[in-house]
């Protein structure tokens, strides 16, 4: 992570049911009065849901690491590291309006301040920060 403050870091199995406890993770690291809560507790579940779903966290013992920090200037920096993937770099794609998934990066492009990917080993972490009041 960037220079800040580590805020909390959890490990995951990369299977669905982790999306909700990723949720969770941010409401008890965060608490219910953050102003930027429920901003984060939206992208966190989006990029939870990606790594579950189309990462090899998803193959038998993957995992998941969710991190969140908070940086100078009231940033918000969070980490989802998954265990990497054969799809390379995730990219936003365009959804039909009847499409029920696809949104997921649309969404991260249209809340945070700034966001991207990075390999660490075999593994890739997607980031992104948000600013808050």
């Amino acid at each position: 992570m960037t220079v800040g403050i580590l805020l909390g870091e959890t490990e995951l199995e990369g299977i669905p049911l982790s999306v909700r406890a990723a949720r969770q993770f941010v409401r008890e690291t965060l608490g219910e009065d953050h102003p930027v809560l429920e901003d984060v507790t939206l992208l966190v579940s989006e990029l939870v849901t990606n790594a579950v779903a189309y990462s090899d966290s998803r193959l038998g013992g993957g995992t998941v690491r969710l991190s969140i920090g908070e940086l100078p200037g009231r940033r918000l920096h969070v980490v989802v590291l998954d265990d990497g993937s054969p799809y390379g770099v995730p990219r936003p794609r365009t959804a039909e309006p009847t499409d029920e998934n696809g949104r997921g990066l649309q969404i991260l492009r249209a809340l945070a301040k700034r966001w991207g990917t990075y390999p660490e080993g075999a593994r890739r972490a997607v980031w992104f920060q948000i600013t808050f009041r």
